[in-house]
């Protein structure tokens, strides 16, 4: 009775190796893994890029371009990134360089993919400062990430590792030597429609030997990448216009890279001293926005209600798609509404595929391809596309294995129950049993309270005016729409001060 699809071990693959309609900007490896930042945003195939060079004994800073090149073959990836002529003309410093690495995906039992790197070939890299250079003789490198793909999201960790060894050569007199460059780096980021993040620290080891004289530096990295579309309420100034104002959305990439370094001082004759200095800066692109003006629905009969401006806004991202003059903030929600609600509000369909689940509702679905998950959900039914895609997605389930029950209405438990899952934190609360802050937390399910602990916790959930979360009491339209654009801000901005906040150095 119950036939789940093929695709889905199939897209999850096309997730991980960014294909999917989540894809944004700033995506998974856009700054490299050189120390470096990228604006994110590919223009003629090439990413404006700075970074901070140690080598000489003293932190350098030399700006260019970046091209990144990825190609892919069954589950294995190459990823070529070009560094072009990045220079700092004040310190008549150059550098080129050239590397690519083998990314190979593993599924594991537990549904996560793991990402190793390794180098692929040889590595070229020369550093010219003045009339002296650095050459890459040796080049070890290792990387390491976990994925972990949820239905509104796609979480990822890992750790990398790299050891790089220069020749030193030039200058006026005899100037041969060697640097080591050590490094040891971590990386968190996520990627979903609203908002892209890569967050990575770095500490390196520079040992220098050049001229007869041996010395040793340290710096430290944190590097944030992060693109959110961000949503503005513009008013028309002239009066004599059919409608009063509308949202825009701005899609901006902030990139922002902090150092500090400890380098030794050296004396009149050019030996090490005792004496450290410490340097720390800060590298940022704040990248010009794209601006996208979003539909301006009709929604008379709501003005001055309290959540005129949550519907008005659901309407104009098009999560809300029904006749807008249609709407009823005190009707419940059904089941079935709430499942469509929750896969538009991730945006986890494309445009056409929107287009041909909300076509179902004028007749049957005649694809061979589709089969009925629920007995009570017919493949003609209009919301038939979405119930599939929640269950499928593990989002919903259905009441039992056979019946979905479509028109039930949605309690306030269950709607923060299924955000939770939505974004994968069902599992961050404390064990076994949480203990909110609500007046009326004794009457939350035992199932519910973990999730309603990590809602609160994230500000999706709140209690009424005598501390009461209600959680046994259906939601109405109005309430949902409130929670629904509380989950989308979450995931447009608060989890970004998450992983930039905490990786920035000071």
């Amino acid at each position: 009775m119950i036939k789940i699809k093929s695709y889905i071990l199939s897209a999850v693959i096309i997730l991980i190796l960014g294909l999917s309609p989540l894809t944004t900007f700033a995506a998974e490896g856009d700054s490299g893994y050189e120390g470096g930042i990228s604006t994110g945003e590919a223009i003629d195939k090439k990413y404006d890029y700075q970074e901070v060079i140690f080598v000489t004994g003293k932190p350098i800073v030399v700006k260019g371009y970046l091209t990144i090149k990825k190609t892919q073959k069954d589950t294995t990836e190459t990823w070529t990134y070009t560094y072009t002529n990045l220079k700092n003309e004040t310190e008549k410093v150059t550098l080129n360089r050239t590397i690519s690495y083998n990314v190979i995906l593993t599924s594991k039992s537990n549904g996560q993919i793991q990402k190793q790197m390794t180098l692929k070939g040889t590595p070229s890299e020369r550093i010219a400062v003045d009339n002296i250079s650095y050459t890459l003789k040796k080049y070890s490198f290792s990387k390491s990430n976990i994925v972990d793909v949820k239905p509104h999201a796609q979480y990822f960790a890992g750790d990398f590792s790299g050891e790089k060894t220069y020749s030193i050569a030039g200058g006026t007199g005899t100037s041969n030597g060697t640097v080591i460059v050590s490094s040891t780096g971590k990386i968190f980021g996520y990627n979903q429609y609203w908002s892209n993040t890569e967050s990575q620290t770095i500490e390196y080891i520079i040992e220098i030997e050049q001229n007869g004289k041996k010395w040793d530096g340290f710096a430290k990295e944190g590097i944030s990448l992060t693109s959110t579309k961000k949503i503005y309420y513009e008013k028309n100034k002239p009066d004599e216009i059919s409608f009063e104002g509308g949202y825009v959305q701005k899609q901006n990439n902030l990139s922002i890279l902090q150092y500090e370094s400890e380098f030794p001082e050296f004396d009149a004759k050019g030996a090490p001293t005792d004496y450290l200095i410490k340097s720390k800066d800060t590298l940022k692109y704040d990248t010009f926005p794209q601006v996208t003006r979003l539909v301006v629905p009709s929604l008379r009969q709501l003005k001055g209600h309290w959540a005129e401006n949550d519907v008005k806004l659901l309407y104009s991202l098009e999560v809300f798609r029904d006749n807008s003059e249609n709407f009823r903030t005190k009707d419940y929600m059904s089941r079935a509404e709430f499942a469509k609600a929750m896969i538009l509000a991730g945006k986890l369909l494309t445009d056409e595929e929107i287009t041909l689940a909300d076509a179902n509702a004028e007749g049957a679905n005649e694809s061979e391809e589709e089969v009925q998950v629920f007995e009570d959900v017919p493949l003609d039914h209009p919301y038939f596309t979405y119930v599939k895609e929640v269950y499928n997605r593990k989002i919903m389930d259905g009441i039992n294995r056979r019946y979905f029950w479509p028109e039930s209405t949605i309690t306030r438990a269950q709607a923060v129950t299924l955000f939770i899952r939505s974004l994968g934190f069902e599992g961050r609360a404390p064990s076994p049993i949480a203990v909110t802050s609500f007046k009326d937390n004794d009457k939350i399910p035992a199932w519910a309270r973990n999730s309603v602990y990590i809602a609160e916790k994230i500000g999706l959930v709140k209690g009424d005016t005598y501390g009461n979360m209600n959680p046994n009491n259906p939601m109405t339209k109005g309430e949902v729409a409130a929670m629904l654009n509380r989950f989308i801000n979450y995931m447009r901005e608060d989890i970004i001060t998450d992983y930039r906040d905490n990786i920035i150095l000071y």
